[in-house]
């Protein structure tokens, strides 16, 4: 599976991986040991209605969590930094930057992001899908 290749394999921009990443349409942020925003791609600048990476880089993960205590958070956290495998993504409800709530499916990985070891979460937008599957 392409993700899970991707998530144990990007290493440092520039890696062979790191085009994906960069252009993915999934919102893709890296995080280090202080829950701090290192990285973000366009597709997560967007889903945050952020203008630039700017306003997300050292932003602190749980300010954009809405449905969800910190304590679980660091605890799916501790499982992925300990290599235990998480077999499907989550979904979570994320504030962006103007208040705007978005359902997301959310999976991540521990990657190795300018030398340090980090967490790469990855958010599908579901917005639209939860919107259409509740119409029915």
């Amino acid at each position: 599976m392409l993700i899970t290749k991707l998530l144990t394999s990007v290493k440092y921009p520039g890696d062979k991986y790191w085009d994906i990443v960069k252009t993915s349409e999934d919102a893709m942020f890296v995080h280090g040991d202080e829950n701090k925003i290192d990285y973000v791609n366009q597709s997560g600048i967007c889903l945050l209605n952020a203008s630039s990476s700017l306003e997300l880089i050292g932003a602190d993960i749980f300010q954009f969590v809405v449905d969800e205590e910190e304590e679980d958070i660091q605890e799916r956290l501790g499982q992925i930094k300990a290599d235990e495998f998480i077999s499907r993504p989550i979904n979570r409800c994320l504030k962006a930057v103007d208040g705007t709530k978005k359902k997301v499916e959310m999976h991540g990985g521990k990657v190795l992001y300018n030398g340090k070891v980090s967490i790469i979460t990855v958010c599908r937008d579901i917005t639209d899908k939860e919107y259409d599957e509740e119409e029915f």
